[in-house]
């Protein structure tokens, strides 16, 4: 392969590298970073305790239902952070491959795959043994991240519909805490939050 081709291989090899960089940037400053939250009800405005409950139980218990929503979210917000970046990893460990496949001369598989046409045209340039087993790390490695990005997502995903899960049965509880309600009702609805709590 002449220099011209080599070197203009190597350019694009550059951009995609460089186009990898630039949708990093689009995930940070476009893409959401945090679940929405919704709000959290409480205790309603004014609440002076006309509730057939004991009212120092039923804030404490309103108190751990919004830190049990924050807690989820915040779990979910961490996740979701994390599997952005093993995916930003994956992005630039493959643009990574593709560059210096491009340097030796490779051209992509009809796969597309890069690691395998990466491991190929370094056997075809008859590197040292020791370059092609780095270079097979790395791709075992340019695996891994996809991977993990998937699960923490996935996790993301549930810790999300279980904190919507808790706020649902909050709000819808909520309501019915205080009088006029009658007692069984209160009773009924407070042990639905509580409940709620419990559910991980």
């Amino acid at each position: 392969m002449g220099s011209t081709v080599r070197f203009m291989v190597i350019v694009l090899g550059v951009c995609l590298l460089g186009a990898s960089l630039v949708f990093i940037w689009y995930d940070l400053q476009l893409r959401p970073a945090a679940i929405t939250r919704l709000g959290k009800p409480g205790a309603p405005i004014g609440f002076t305790g006309a509730t057939h409950l004991n009212a120092e139980d039923l804030k404490k218990t309103l108190a751990s239902a919004d830190a049990e929503l924050d807690r989820r979210y915040d779990n979910a917000d961490a996740l979701r952070l994390w599997s952005r970046i093993a995916t930003w990893l994956g992005i630039i460990l493959t643009s990574f491959m593709t560059v210096i496949a491009g340097f030796y001369g490779g051209r992509a598989t009809a796969d597309g795959d890069p690691g395998a046409t990466l491991e190929k045209v370094l056997r075809e340039q008859q590197m040292s043994k020791g370059l092609i087993r780095v270079a097979g790390a790395l791709i075992a490695l340019a695996t891994l991240p996809s991977l993990f990005a998937q699960r923490l997502e996935s996790d993301a995903n549930y810790y999300a519909a279980s904190a919507r899960e808790l706020h649902a049965v909050y709000v819808e509880s909520e309501g019915n805490l205080y009088d006029p309600t009658p007692e069984a009702e209160q009773m009924k609805a407070f042990q639905r939050i509580k409940q709620a709590i419990r559910q991980r």
